[in-house]
């Protein structure tokens, strides 16, 4: 149970939150990915970052720079939030682009707040990036813009066909998604910076501010809500994270806790250890697991597309086995591609470690992943079944003219012997009579002889498919 408090203390929050969305492209060629995405997104005033701004933690191994991302960010530009009152909040922007080899990608829109937030001014600048009517222009112009629609704009812009030669936006040229409308909502990570005596009450204490945190971390949505946040959800009193306002970090002097819909991080002072060397990393493998989320739900849904397609397909007979098979092998490598994990070697530290498993489970990775693998199975299967239907159809054919060729060729034999019998007999000669009678019988019997035999092949054939199906 939580002690008195005084709700000013924590009317004084610093924040600064990550609206992190993510999307998915054909897989990119590296060379090319190097010099197109640097035009069009240096055309658009991003710039690279270096593989060196990814946070100051050892990674367990290091890996050759064609593994790496593609990573750009745009300086921090000067904006105001539209709110549903018309008031304005005066913020700081700043946009950031990772797209990896394997296609997959993140576009994080970084809100830093100018100004010292009652808590439920936060909570209301948490829905930004799921309300429309919450509006951003930048300084220097008079557009407004929802969040999604920013998003959408850049990834236009990164996915310009002119420049690429080709479509590369794959879930929308898949027709998995359509980025017309707001097909998806971003994961929020919130850094937050306390004053030393709340911090202490409600980081290092737990004897205040937990409905506080608890509404933040879990977004509530209309104003005094947290109030009412049930107490089996403040706290940790068990061996699990689960639902809980936990803290994953091994240090009193940092706070993270993890769940479904956004992560929430408190500290003292972000410029300074360990939130200074810490907050980069813990922010880059959040960005990986809503990554990888996103790819293996878009898979998911295009294996699913895909295993329609083809089970149609095979009931209706019009299968075209080298289609198929080239459409296979695409989804085989792009199924290869998206079970890359770069966090398996990046991370050395142990709380990275337990943010990162924690966020396997919320995020249901491993499931979505079986989920891909036995759905590429059950492809591989109908495969399979085209090609023995391709197979048995051929079969049938073959049979068709090996029955007219037989038929033709007892005929031509019978007719032959038949033929050269008759002759015999027309001839006059007494002694040619008996000849032409033996050869004429030879001719009816070869005839019944092969018809026989023609049934006899034809029964062991079936016999045999029969088996092999």
């Amino acid at each position: 149970m939580e002690k008195e408090h005084s709700v000013k203390e924590f009317n004084s929050i610093t924040a600064t939150i990550c609206f992190i969305y993510s999307f998915m492209f054909y897989k990119i060629d590296v060379e090319q990915g190097k010099k197109v995405l640097a035009e069009i997104l240096e055309s658009g005033g991003y710039t690279p970052k270096s593989q060196s701004a990814q946070g100051d933690f050892a990674p367990y191994l290091r890996i050759c720079e064609e593994y790496m991302e593609f990573d750009f960010f745009r300086q921090p530009e000067k904006a105001a939030i539209i709110k549903r009152d018309e008031q304005q909040e005066s913020v700081l922007i700043e946009k950031n682009i990772i797209c990896y080899r394997t296609g997959a990608g993140i576009y994080t829109i970084k809100v830093t707040i100018n100004r010292l937030l009652k808590i439920d001014d936060l909570n209301e600048l948490l829905l930004i990036g799921e309300d429309e009517t919450y509006q951003i222009y930048f300084s220097g112009t008079s557009e407004r813009k929802s969040m999604f629609q920013i998003f959408k704009d850049d990834m236009n812009l990164i996915a310009d066909k002119n420049k690429w030669g080709k479509d590369i936006w794959f879930e929308k040229e898949e027709k998995i998604i359509n980025p017309d409308k707001i097909c998806q909502t971003p994961f929020v990570y919130t850094e937050l910076e306390l004053s030393e005596e709340v911090y202490k009450k409600a980081v290092i204490d737990r004897t205040a501010y937990q409905k506080e945190l608890a509404a933040i971390l879990f977004r509530v949505k209309e104003k005094n809500d947290w109030k009412y946040i049930d107490e089996s959800y403040l706290g940790i009193y068990e061996d699990t994270f689960d639902s809980k306002l936990a803290n994953m970090h091994l240090h009193s002097r940092l706070f993270i806790s993890f769940h479904t819909r956004s992560c929430l991080t408190i500290c003292l002072d972000r410029a300074k250890p360990p939130a200074l060397y810490f907050f980069p990393s813990l922010l880059d493998t959040v960005q990986l697991l809503r990554c990888r989320w996103h790819s293996y739900v878009i898979f998911n849904s295009y294996l699913d597309k895909e295993l329609v397609v083809l089970n149609q397909s095979f009931a209706s007979g019009e299968d075209d086995v080298a289609q198929f098979l080239g459409k296979i092998m695409f989804i085989r490598e792009n199924l290869a591609s998206s079970l890359e994990d770069p966090i398996t070697w990046r991370r050395a530290s142990g709380s990275l470690g337990g943010v990162y498993e924690e966020g396997l489970k919320k995020f249901r990775i491993e499931s979505l992943e079986k989920l891909m693998i036995e759905k590429m199975e059950m492809l591989d299967r109908l495969f399979e079944n085209v090609k023995e239907g391709r197979w048995r159809s051929r079969v049938k054919d073959l049979e068709k003219k090996e029955k007219k060729l037989i038929n033709r060729l007892v005929i031509f034999m019978s007719l032959f012997f038949v033929g050269v019998g008759g002759w015999l007999l027309i001839t006059n000669k007494e002694t040619w009579n008996v000849p032409g009678i033996i050869v004429i019988v030879v001719g009816m019997v070869l005839f019944f002889y092969f018809l026989e035999k023609k049934e006899k092949i034809e029964e062991e054939k079936y016999k045999e498919i029969k088996r092999n199906v």
